[in-house]
Parts: structure tokens; sequence; C-alpha cells
């Protein structure tokens, strides 16, 4: 409809980030892997997620310390501790019709992934795959697009809007991650 393609349009010229095109998500993890840490590194992972991102991470030598979310909703005092005791590189998070359990973390669970990981210096890896699949509402804005924050990067990929066997998709992310990305060696060759 208009006003869905509204909204696309809008999340994608927001002034606070750019995108760039991918081969679908697990690329761009791996891009952010090679790009934003180093084996031995912490990643928190909510203890159901997308199965590749456990082997990516696994890939690349990162130590995976799971979270846990329900209905909606993260233990933020439980996630801060976790934060404070192993000072993760990044924290990877499904936040829209989550994959497998199918919720959406609220507003304020948002609002408070993005404001811990912020204070903590935490990279927030936001994966998106599912955003554009609400049928009931317009469609949630990424979480790159609410920040100003230099530690939000979001993942999208048309597999799950477009075309299942297509593998294209995209990073949203501001221009200090996004050099961060495109200083990589296989992108400059």
């Amino acid at each position: 409809s208009r006003r869905r393609h509204t909204r696309l349009q809008g999340d994608w010229s927001s002034d606070v980030c750019s995108s760039d095109l991918t081969g679908g998500t697990s690329q761009a993890l791996d891009m952010i892997c090679q790009a934003f840490t180093s084996p031995g590194d912490t990643v928190l992972i909510e203890d159901a997620s997308y199965f590749l991102a456990f082997q990516i991470f696994a890939d690349h030598g990162l130590r995976l310390v799971p979270f846990s979310r329900s209905a909606g909703t993260i233990d933020t005092q439980a996630l801060g501790q976790l934060i404070e005791t192993h000072q993760p590189k990044l924290l990877y998070t499904i936040p829209f019709f989550s994959n497998p359990l199918g919720d959406t973390l609220s507003t304020q669970a948002i609002e408070s992934l993005i404001a811990m990981c912020s204070k903590s210096g935490t990279l927030l890896v936001s994966d998106e795959a599912y955003q554009y699949l609400a049928f009931d509402h317009q469609a949630e804005s990424s979480l790159a697009s609410r920040t100003a924050d230099s530690k939000v990067l979001s993942l999208g990929t048309f597999s799950k809007i477009l075309a299942p066997g297509l593998r294209v998709g995209w990073i949203q992310c501001n221009a200090v991650l996004r050099e961060r990305l495109l200083d990589l060696g296989w992108i400059n060759s």
C-alpha cells in the first residue's frame, strides 16, 4: 500500500543512518564480525535465536553468552549484570517477530536495549529480517533509525518480504560504523 511504501522510504532516508546492500543477513553478520570483533570477544545473544548466528559467531572465535527474553520483554536487570560481568563487544537481538519465539520486543524493551548498549559501549546488532511482516499494524522503524548513537546496526533482508531464495539484504547504520564496514579488505578490492 502507499502508506507502507512511504514507511519504507522513511526508514531508508533517515538522517542518522545510511544503508548498504549485503548478500543477506548471514553475510552482514560475517562482515560485522570481521570489522568489529576479534577472536575471544564476547557476544550476548538471545538464548532462542537465529540458528546460523550461533555458527557465524563461533566461526569467528567469539564467546557466546545467552540471555533470555519472554513475551516481548527482557529482564533488564539480569541483562545489565551480564553486560557488566562479560563486557561484550556486541549484543545480538531479533526485536521484531523473533525467530523462533515469534514475539516482538516492546518499545520500552527496545529503548532499554539501546540505552544499555550505548552506556556500556556495546555494539547493538539488530536482526530485523521480520520487521516488515506486520499485517495488523504499520511496520516498526529500525533500531538504527531510532538513535544517533554510533553503536547500533540494523540488518534487513529481502528474503522474507520479496522472495525466500533471494539472498540480498542491507545493513543500516550511521556513518562512523559504515566507514568501518567499508574498510574491510574484500570490499576495497
